[in-house]
């Protein structure tokens, strides 16, 4: 499939393309579908249409998701518009994030880029006057639940019946990148657009190419697909004269990413063909020894699970201590850590019943995996195993954090 939406390998993928069967086919189009990328995959098709006999059926079911994504798109940024513009009413200044930025100012059609949800970042200082415009605009927020502490990052989710939901944030990392990351420097090189005549802002394509390399391999863990590698390669194929690769450097070294950013890159360049400078490359990880490092991270891409990481981690390889410390810290987690926004609002009373309420969620929700996992349950034991993988990754990544 990446094989297939890269402009480079035309007559590699014709050849391909020629010798599935029409099960090889159903694969691919549910390896498309399970990554978001069916309509790319239609769009990529198109120009070797006239080279292949597709099986009955497949042109139109790619052609179906591809309008189906154009219209549910349309219906998103219409939608969208109407928010920027209650948000712009009261003064309050917004930055489109990943798909809301990325469908119509990177692919250059709406049609390529499907969305789930829609990602804003608003002013820590503006976050209670927005959430009151998007209430004025028929959204409510989702409760998280008693004893879950509240994203580092962003909000609560607001749904709207119908309407795909929205997440304010006020950072684009969480912590412990959080607190090295320079907001107001990204406010102040953010640039305007217009979604449907009404004025917005967007990261500058510096701050958008860590925003997607720090989001898959941090924030992820390179668990959310494959679909980040053709967000990334687009943006730089899209802004290529006017990337300022020193100025990345010098954030990605200020904020201690260098070692996330050079996996984001490596496998976006193995996979779509993009090409990142040598010297960048270089400086983001300057030492050889990176082998382990980088099949560690395409073998997370590539795999699944379904084990909840924290679970994983008692079952992982540190000493008996150590999964007693970490265990403690997540089932007693700090003020901060419960609620990043309003740490003065917890009393010792509601303090008590948080982790009250905490403790028997964690119970009722992972009793089970943690059943089996002492039983060595040897497909659980097998996912789990993954997931420590994805820990021991993520702990590498910010080990000098």
């Amino acid at each position: 499939m990446l094989t297939c939406l890269r402009a480079d390998r035309r007559d590699e993928t014709i050849r391909a393309l020629s010798t599935l069967a029409e099960n090889d086919w159903e694969s691919l189009l549910g390896a498309a579908r399970r990554h978001g990328l069916s309509p790319l995959f239609y769009d990529a098709l198109r120009p070797a249409k006239a080279h292949l006999v597709l099986p009955v059926g497949i042109e139109e079911r790619l052609k179906r998701a591809y309008l189906g994504s154009a219209a549910r798109n349309m219906r998103l940024y219409r939608e969208l518009s109407h928010v920027l513009r209650g948000l712009n009413d009261e003064d309050i200044p917004v930055i489109l994030l990943k798909g809301a930025h990325l469908a119509e100012g990177v692919y250059g059609n709406i049609a390529l880029r499907p969305m789930g949800d829609v990602d804003i970042l608003v002013k820590k200082s503006n976050l209670e006057r927005a959430g009151d415009v998007l209430i004025g605009h028929g959204y409510t927020d989702v409760p998280l639940g008693v004893g879950v502490p509240k994203p580092p990052q962003h909000l609560a989710p607001f749904v709207k019946k119908g309407e795909p939901a929205i997440e304010l944030h006020f950072n684009i990392i969480e912590p412990p990148y959080a607190l090295r990351f320079d907001m107001e420097g990204i406010w102040s090189r953010a640039s305007k657009v217009s979604v449907l005549g009404t004025q917005a802002l967007v990261l500058c394509p510096e701050d958008l190419l860590i925003h997607l390399g720090t989001h898959a391999c941090i924030s992820h863990g390179f668990n959310n697909g494959i679909r980040f590698l053709l967000d990334i390669s687009r943006t730089i194929s899209r802004y290529e004269k006017e990337l300022r690769w020193e100025q990345l450097l010098s954030q990605s070294n200020d904020w201690g990413i260098d070692r996330g950013l050079y996996l984001a890159f490596r496998l976006s360049a193995k996979y779509t063909g993009i090409t990142v400078p040598e010297h960048v490359m270089n400086r983001l990880f300057p030492s050889c020894d990176d082998a382990d490092a980088v099949a560690l991270a395409e073998e997370l891409m590539l795999g699944e699970t379904t084990v909840n990481p924290n679970v994983a981690k008692l079952f992982g390889n540190q000493d008996f201590s150590g999964k007693l410390i970490y265990l403690a810290r997540n089932v007693f987690p700090s003020k901060a850590e419960i609620d990043p926004l309003s740490t003065d609002k917890l009393t010792w009373p509601a303090l008590c019943k948080f982790y009250y309420c905490r403790i028997t969620g964690l119970v009722e929700r992972h009793w089970e995996t943690v059943w089996h996992l002492f039983v060595r349950d040897k497909k659980l034991t097998g996912l789990a195993q993954i997931e420590h993988k994805r820990n021991q990754l993520k702990d590498w990544l910010v080990k000098d954090t």
